[in-house]
């Protein structure tokens, strides 16, 4: 037996109820995703935001100790701030003169320099 395939109705045969409900349920539809996006965008803008700051608060800390203190004497670097385990000091050289506990014994992880006179 051929299986009878269901066909909608054209739009012109539908009653008022069906068309206002149908009407509604698309623009529900639309303003729960529009605010799906909005949620989403805000969520993640603050969470970069929050990140971004501890990670140049980390910066920072690093930066300052390395200032204060000869990196190569101490085997570990530590920061204050939570969450951030991957930290070396590199020289010119790109000599790692310390790094965080899980970095030890790896060359640089990264090749990126801040721009300094007379470095390209």
């Amino acid at each position: 037996m051929p299986r009878r395939r269901l066909r909608c109705p054209p739009l012109s045969e539908w009653s008022l109820r069906t068309r206002v409900t149908v009407a509604a349920t698309v623009i529900v539809g639309c303003l729960l995703s529009l605010a799906l996006l909005g949620f989403y965008l805000m969520l993640h803008w603050t969470l970069e935001d929050q990140l971004s700051r501890r990670g140049r608060d980390a910066l920072y800390e690093l930066s300052a100790f390395v200032r204060l203190h000869d990196p190569r004497g101490e085997d570990v670097l530590r920061t204050q701030i939570d969450g951030f385990n991957l930290l070396q000091s590199v020289d010119d050289q790109d000599r790692v003169l310390a790094s965080s506990a899980s970095l030890v014994g790896y060359p640089p992880i990264s090749r990126l320099h801040p721009p300094a006179p007379g470095r390209p």
